[in-house]
Protein backbone atom coordinates (compact mmCIF):
# COMPACT_ATOMS: atom_id res chain seq x y z
CA UNK A 1 0.00 0.00 0.00
CA UNK A 2 1.23 3.47 -0.78
CA UNK A 3 1.65 6.16 1.85
CA UNK A 4 -1.26 8.15 0.45
CA UNK A 5 -3.56 5.11 0.65
CA UNK A 6 -2.57 4.44 4.26
CA UNK A 7 -3.02 8.11 5.11
CA UNK A 8 -6.44 8.20 3.46
CA UNK A 9 -7.51 5.02 5.26
CA UNK A 10 -6.25 6.37 8.59
CA UNK A 11 -8.18 9.60 8.26
CA UNK A 12 -11.42 7.89 7.24
CA UNK A 13 -11.07 5.29 10.01
CA UNK A 14 -10.29 8.12 12.44
CA UNK A 15 -13.47 10.01 11.56
CA UNK A 16 -15.66 6.90 11.77
CA UNK A 17 -14.21 5.67 15.05
CA UNK A 18 -14.38 9.20 16.51
CA UNK A 19 -18.13 9.40 15.97
CA UNK A 20 -18.65 5.85 17.22
CA UNK A 21 -16.74 6.90 20.36
CA UNK A 22 -18.86 10.03 20.84
CA UNK A 23 -22.22 8.31 20.32
CA UNK A 24 -21.32 5.21 22.36
CA UNK A 25 -20.00 7.38 25.20
CA UNK A 26 -23.17 9.46 25.25
CA UNK A 27 -25.34 6.32 25.28
CA UNK A 28 -23.21 4.87 28.08
CA UNK A 29 -23.75 7.97 30.19
CA UNK A 30 -20.16 9.14 29.92
CA UNK A 31 -16.77 7.57 30.43
CA UNK A 32 -17.63 4.69 32.76
CA UNK A 33 -14.88 2.26 31.83
CA UNK A 34 -13.54 1.99 35.36
CA UNK A 35 -16.63 2.58 37.49
CA UNK A 36 -17.69 0.06 40.09
CA UNK A 37 -20.81 -0.72 38.03
CA UNK A 38 -19.02 -1.06 34.73
CA UNK A 39 -19.67 -4.39 33.06
CA UNK A 40 -16.52 -4.66 30.96
CA UNK A 41 -14.58 -6.94 33.28
CA UNK A 42 -17.34 -9.00 34.88
CA UNK A 43 -20.11 -9.35 32.33
CA UNK A 44 -19.29 -12.75 30.92
CA UNK A 45 -21.89 -14.38 33.17
CA UNK A 46 -25.54 -13.55 33.61
CA UNK A 47 -26.34 -10.94 36.22
CA UNK A 48 -28.70 -12.49 38.73
CA UNK A 49 -29.79 -11.42 42.16
CA UNK A 50 -27.90 -12.97 45.03
CA UNK A 51 -29.79 -14.43 47.93
CA UNK A 52 -28.31 -15.26 51.28
CA UNK A 53 -30.24 -17.72 53.43
CA UNK A 54 -30.80 -16.72 57.03
CA UNK A 55 -31.85 -19.10 59.79
CA UNK A 56 -35.54 -19.69 60.35
CA UNK A 57 -35.26 -18.41 63.91
CA UNK A 58 -35.10 -14.82 62.68
CA UNK A 59 -38.23 -12.86 62.05
CA UNK A 60 -39.17 -11.99 58.53
CA UNK A 61 -39.19 -13.98 55.33
CA UNK A 62 -36.10 -16.09 56.02
CA UNK A 63 -33.86 -14.64 53.30
CA UNK A 64 -32.21 -11.39 52.37
CA UNK A 65 -32.05 -10.10 48.82
CA UNK A 66 -29.01 -8.01 48.01
CA UNK A 67 -29.74 -5.55 45.24
CA UNK A 68 -27.31 -3.64 43.09
CA UNK A 69 -27.51 -1.40 40.08
CA UNK A 70 -28.62 -3.41 37.04
CA UNK A 71 -25.94 -4.04 34.46
CA UNK A 72 -25.86 -5.49 30.98
CA UNK A 73 -26.07 -9.26 30.69
CA UNK A 74 -23.13 -9.52 28.30
CA UNK A 75 -20.13 -7.30 27.67
CA UNK A 76 -21.08 -6.68 24.03
CA UNK A 77 -24.38 -5.10 25.11
CA UNK A 78 -22.67 -2.22 26.92
CA UNK A 79 -22.21 0.95 24.87
CA UNK A 80 -19.23 1.78 27.11
CA UNK A 81 -17.33 -1.15 25.60
CA UNK A 82 -17.86 0.24 22.12
CA UNK A 83 -16.76 3.66 23.32
CA UNK A 84 -13.54 2.18 24.71
CA UNK A 85 -12.82 0.19 21.54
CA UNK A 86 -13.56 3.20 19.33
CA UNK A 87 -11.30 5.44 21.44
CA UNK A 88 -8.45 2.95 21.16
CA UNK A 89 -8.94 2.94 17.39
CA UNK A 90 -8.95 6.77 17.35
CA UNK A 91 -5.58 6.86 19.13
CA UNK A 92 -4.02 4.08 17.04
CA UNK A 93 -5.17 5.72 13.82
CA UNK A 94 -3.82 9.09 15.03
CA UNK A 95 -0.42 7.47 15.62
CA UNK A 96 -0.51 5.87 12.16
CA UNK A 97 -1.52 9.20 10.62
CA UNK A 98 1.28 10.97 12.49
CA UNK A 99 3.92 8.53 11.24
CA UNK A 100 2.67 8.32 7.67
CA UNK A 101 2.17 12.09 7.38
CA UNK A 102 5.83 12.71 8.12
CA UNK A 103 5.14 15.94 10.01
CA UNK A 104 6.41 15.69 13.57
CA UNK A 105 4.68 18.72 15.15
CA UNK A 106 1.26 18.06 13.62
CA UNK A 107 1.67 14.35 14.34
CA UNK A 108 2.20 15.00 18.04
CA UNK A 109 -0.85 17.26 18.19
CA UNK A 110 -2.88 14.70 16.22
CA UNK A 111 -2.10 12.11 18.90
CA UNK A 112 -2.58 14.50 21.85
CA UNK A 113 -5.97 15.88 20.73
CA UNK A 114 -7.90 12.63 21.46
CA UNK A 115 -6.22 12.38 24.88
CA UNK A 116 -7.21 15.96 25.76
CA UNK A 117 -10.74 15.29 24.51
CA UNK A 118 -10.92 12.14 26.65
CA UNK A 119 -9.94 14.24 29.67
CA UNK A 120 -12.82 16.63 28.97
CA UNK A 121 -15.24 13.70 28.57
CA UNK A 122 -14.06 12.25 31.88
CA UNK A 123 -14.49 15.62 33.58
CA UNK A 124 -18.02 15.90 32.14
CA UNK A 125 -19.00 12.40 33.34
CA UNK A 126 -20.76 12.44 36.71
CA UNK A 127 -18.75 10.64 39.42
CA UNK A 128 -15.95 9.61 37.04
CA UNK A 129 -13.64 11.61 39.29
CA UNK A 130 -14.52 11.11 42.91
CA UNK A 131 -16.16 14.16 44.41
CA UNK A 132 -16.50 16.00 41.09
CA UNK A 133 -20.01 16.34 39.73
CA UNK A 134 -20.55 19.31 37.46
CA UNK A 135 -23.94 20.82 36.70
CA UNK A 136 -25.60 19.27 33.65
CA UNK A 137 -25.27 22.37 31.49
CA UNK A 138 -21.55 22.62 32.25
CA UNK A 139 -21.08 18.93 31.41
CA UNK A 140 -22.88 19.49 28.13
CA UNK A 141 -20.66 22.46 27.33
CA UNK A 142 -17.53 20.42 28.10
CA UNK A 143 -18.66 17.69 25.71
CA UNK A 144 -19.39 20.27 23.01
CA UNK A 145 -15.99 21.91 23.54
CA UNK A 146 -14.32 18.48 23.34
CA UNK A 147 -16.10 17.70 20.06
CA UNK A 148 -15.24 21.15 18.71
CA UNK A 149 -11.55 20.75 19.58
CA UNK A 150 -11.30 17.47 17.71
CA UNK A 151 -13.35 18.63 14.72
CA UNK A 152 -11.55 21.96 14.34
CA UNK A 153 -8.18 20.22 14.52
CA UNK A 154 -9.01 17.46 12.05
CA UNK A 155 -10.97 19.53 9.55
CA UNK A 156 -9.47 23.03 9.67
CA UNK A 157 -6.04 23.20 11.34
CA UNK A 158 -4.28 19.90 10.65
CA UNK A 159 -2.22 20.01 7.46
CA UNK A 160 -3.85 18.57 4.39
CA UNK A 161 -2.74 15.10 3.37
CA UNK A 162 -0.42 14.80 0.40
CA UNK A 163 -3.04 12.99 -1.68
CA UNK A 164 -5.44 15.96 -1.79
Amino acid sequence: MSRSTVERFARVAGHISWWVFVVATLFAGGINWWERHSTFAASFAHDVGWTMYTPLTTTGSGYVDVQWEPTYDYWWQSPGVYGLIAFIIVVVVAVIDAFVGGRIASGIVTVLVPVVVLGLFVLATPDAIEGVELPTILSMLLVLVAIAIREVWTRAVRPRPRWQ
